[in-house]
């Protein structure tokens, strides 16, 4: 009787622990992208979208400059005109600006890029 007492507060224990790290996981990592939304593309949190624009230009960027960081320009958003989002982002190495693109994603997660050439390099 003892014994079965003892599983039965040991396994009350082990759910309280289960369910209290499950929130935890939810605080941690839902929260944040639920709070991230917008209202022009519920569908995409802006973590995604800023996440799927450097992870495309890292790949379009090898190819043609040596960099050591890519960096967001202040301007980005969502534009409705185009149903997508836009942002500057600048190559960088040794902390200097090297090149510019111009990137679109559209709420599917298609992204064009456009290189600026006229861009001139600090």
């Amino acid at each position: 009787m003892m014994k079965k007492f003892f599983l039965w507060i040991l396994s009350v224990i082990v759910t309280i622990v289960v369910v209290l790290f499950l929130f935890a996981v939810f605080v941690v990592y839902g929260i944040p992208l639920l709070r991230d939304r917008t209202t022009q593309c519920p569908e995409m949190p802006t973590a995604t979208v800023k996440y799927g624009i450097l992870f495309y230009v890292s790949k379009i960027a090898k190819n043609g400059l040596q960099y050591d960081d890519l960096e967001l320009g202040d301007d980005f958003g969502y534009n409705s005109g185009i149903h997508g989002w836009e942002v500057t982002v600048y190559v960088k190495s040794d902390g200097k600006r090297i090149g510019r693109y111009f990137a679109t994603m559209a709420c599917d997660e298609r992204v064009e890029l456009s290189v600026d050439q006229t861009f001139k390099a600090e």
